[in-house]
């Protein structure tokens, strides 16, 4: 693969009927910026994930981080969700979701930056 390429893998898994899909992406070099500001993102996302932490607040903070580096115009996705049986469940990592987090959650930090003319930037994590 040169530099100039993108791939995506999307790899379904399914564990007694229990189907959650890893998305994973490898970025061109001129998208660096972009990465690196949304793995700045990421994590503040894992340095405020605590038991009794708010799902928006995660989301706040993340979205921060992306606003000041002059690319909020490319949020058009919350930080992450909830994964149970559904897949994509509440809770939702979003500024509009103020559930409390709880020991023995499980969800997924994934910010994106999503630009209409080229390829998204899109990494995620499931905890």
């Amino acid at each position: 693969m040169s530099t100039a390429d993108a791939s995506l893998r999307i790899v379904p898994l399914l564990f007694r009927f229990y189907s959650p899909s890893l998305i994973h992406t490898a970025t061109r070099a001129q998208h660096k910026k972009r990465f690196n500001v949304q793995l700045k993102s990421k994590l503040v996302a894992f340095d405020a994930i605590k038991p009794g932490a708010k799902c928006s607040d995660i989301d706040r903070a993340c979205n921060k981080v992306i606003r000041d580096a002059g690319m909020g115009d490319w949020l058009k996705h919350h930080t992450g969700h909830g994964i149970g049986l559904q897949g994509h469940e509440p809770p939702w990592i979003d500024e509009g979701d103020d559930t409390v987090l709880q020991p023995g959650m499980v969800f997924s930090i994934e910010p994106g930056l999503f630009l209409k003319e080229e390829n998204l930037v899109y990494h995620n994590h499931e905890y």
